[in-house]
């Protein structure tokens, strides 16, 4: 993770907190009160595996919730300590927990639904448009540049400033992000996604597309109104856009707070 990653990382959940089922505990913090009622971890799971998930139903049972706390970054090389045993050793305890865990609850271990892109293994363009469908959130396509190096452009901080409306969910069409090639389609914020594959997303209806520097009209990509920041473009690009875009709006020479604000209007008058 690089520096400006974190800190636009740091800075899109900041203060977000969410509930969950299971902790891995690689990294978790537990009160002493807690700990003091709940009891310590259970050692008929030996060496480790499924002694989280087991604590985690012990203290769920006792009326504590699980929460993980958004705006701390942790790195965790998985299981880098359990893996130098031997596959046979391994496998076998894998198999012996697993079975000592449902049989004390009494229940099939599965692994609890994480916080997943909503595009999590979708690669065709009505998947695409039917997850987008059930987020039920007004969703904006941002068209800049292709290389995404910090947040403080127009462009992005335009960006910025939708993804801070709970109701929008906002895709980026770019190509670099942070010196990395961009691969599909990736969740860079809570409603933010970034992707180099236009072509999936062209059985979406946009309530809006946003042309904020891209000189490319994709004919692909269907919206129920088109804009333009004046501001992220030279005269002739954007007299070239209007041509091919009859239907274009043109927003105000305004700061980027108050293009937000308008965009944002603009978008909740659009009916689904």
């Amino acid at each position: 993770a690089s520096p400006r990653w974190l800190s636009e990382f740091y800075e899109r959940y900041r203060r977000r907190t969410r509930y969950t089922d299971l902790l891995g505990f690689f990294c978790v913090a537990i009160k002493r009160s807690v700990w003091e009622r709940v009891g310590t971890l259970d050692p008929a799971f030996g060496l480790g595996m499924f002694e989280d998930d087991d604590y985690c139903e012990r203290v769920r049972n006792a009326g504590y919730r699980l929460a993980i706390v958004e705006d701390a970054f942790v790195y965790h090389h998985g299981s880098a300590t359990i893996k130098k045993l031997k596959n046979s050793v391994y496998n076998s305890l894998w198999n012996k927990n697993k079975a000592y865990y449902e049989q004390k609850w009494n229940k099939s271990w599965r692994l609890p639904k994480g916080p997943h892109s909503i595009f999590h293994m979708v690669d065709q363009p009505s998947e695409i448009a039917s997850r987008i469908r059930q987020t039920g959130k007004h969703v904006v396509l941002v068209l800049g540049l292709t290389l995404w190096e910090t947040n403080s452009r127009r462009w992005q901080q335009i960006v910025k400033g939708l993804t801070e409306d709970e109701d929008l969910l906002v895709i980026v069409y770019t190509h670099l992000y942070h010196g990395n090639l961009m691969v599909g389609t990736r969740k860079i914020g809570p409603q933010l996604y970034f992707t180099n594959r236009i072509d999936l997303f062209s059985e979406v209806l946009f309530d809006q597309v946003i042309y904020c520097g891209s000189p490319v009209v994709h004919a692909q990509i269907h919206s129920e109104q088109y804009w333009a920041d004046p501001l992220s473009y030279h005269e002739q690009q954007l007299t070239s856009l209007q041509t091919r875009l009859p239907n274009l709006r043109i927003l105000e020479r305004i700061a980027v707070s108050q293009v937000v604000n308008d965009l944002r209007c603009s978008v909740d008058h659009v009916t689904k």
